[in-house]
């Protein structure tokens, strides 16, 4: 064999190799695309999404900050097993349009097998939700009412609805600011909590100093229930942490506000991993704006920057 034959051979043999070799680690990165992991540990908070469905009417913003949020999530290498949002799905009325694409702009998660359980807030219409998510008609545990409970693994989520006023008022009425729940859900929540046997953070959209339960703040309930170990809300676009206890002094409960996913106010998500006997929410803030983004405004640019990362964690009761 000439010498000049040999290289040739050797050179090829030399392009294969190197050929192959790149196409399998691109193969081995595209399984890694295509194939997410789904962690049981995690959940997504979102609240406050006011998706609005007429695309020509509505500001741009919201849907664009929403639709970066998730885009942001899918291209997470551990993805969250499920999202909980806190209310106010819709934009200010609770259309049918507003609904519809929102279960369109969150198929890059759902598609992915991202879990998705939703409660209802001010700016929603429990009947026209349900006509877009009648899943939820067999799933809530309150007939008329959009209550669900999440099986996160290691702890529950109890989600209720305090919509007042859903279908009687005008389709252009923004729904009523407070919130309250029916008298299924409190002798449910009193028949039930007794016995719950894993920690439970409840959820709903108002903050948890405007709800009663019976003829007692919803405050005393949750600090004399053994197993609840906080309450996240949406409704204030802020994120807030406190503790309340109940009217004895005897316990606390850690209560979080999850922000705006894209309408105003803090901007941003929740994420929430139980470990052990912590459950810890992390926020990622996108921005700060009010009413609408603005980047010239130094302030507004501050309060993102040291908000972004902010953690709040929930200590879980032994069992």
């Amino acid at each position: 064999m000439l010498r000049r034959d040999f290289l040739k051979m050797f050179g090829a043999g030399g392009i294969y190799y190197a050929a192959s070799s790149a196409f399998s680690s691109f193969a081995s990165t595209e399984a890694k695309i295509v194939t997410p992991t789904l962690d049981p540990k995690i959940t997504l908070l979102l609240s406050d999404c006011h998706i609005n469905g007429y695309l020509d009417k509505h500001p741009q913003h919201i849907r664009q900050t929403f639709c970066e949020i998730v885009a942001e999530i899918a291209k997470m290498e551990c993805l969250p097993q499920r999202i909980v949002c806190l209310g106010d799905f819709s934009y200010l009325w609770g259309h049918k349009q507003d609904y519809v694409l929102a279960r369109e702009l969150l198929k890059p998660l759902t598609d992915l097998g991202v879990e998705f359980t939703v409660l209802l807030g001010n700016h929603d219409r429990r009947s026209v939700f349900l006509e877009v998510y009648p899943e939820y008609l067999k799933s809530t545990k309150i007939p008329g009412r959009v209550v669900s409970v999440v099986d996160a693994g290691a702890i529950d989520y109890i989600m209720l609805d305090g919509l007042v006023g859903a279908d009687d008022r005008n389709m252009n009425d923004m729904g009523p600011g407070h919130g309250m729940f029916c008298k299924d859900q409190q002798d449910w929540l009193l028949a039930e909590l007794p016995k719950w046997k894993k920690p439970v953070a409840f959820c709903s959209h108002w903050p948890i100093e405007s709800l009663n339960v019976g003829e007692e703040p919803f405050a005393n309930l949750l600090a004399k229930s053994p197993n609840v170990f906080g309450y996240i809300y949406g409704h204030k676009h802020r994120w807030r942490q406190s503790m309340v206890k109940n009217d004895s002094d005897t316990k606390s409960v850690q209560t979080l506000c999850i922000p705006s996913a894209g309408y105003w106010g803090d901007i941003g998500y929740a994420i929430m991993r139980t470990e052990g006997d912590i459950s810890e929410v992390t926020l990622t803030q996108k921005g700060f704006w009010y009413p609408k983004p603005n980047p010239n405004i130094k302030i507004w640019n501050m309060i993102t920057r040291e908000n972004n990362g902010l953690n709040c964690i929930f200590h879980l009761p032994k069992s």
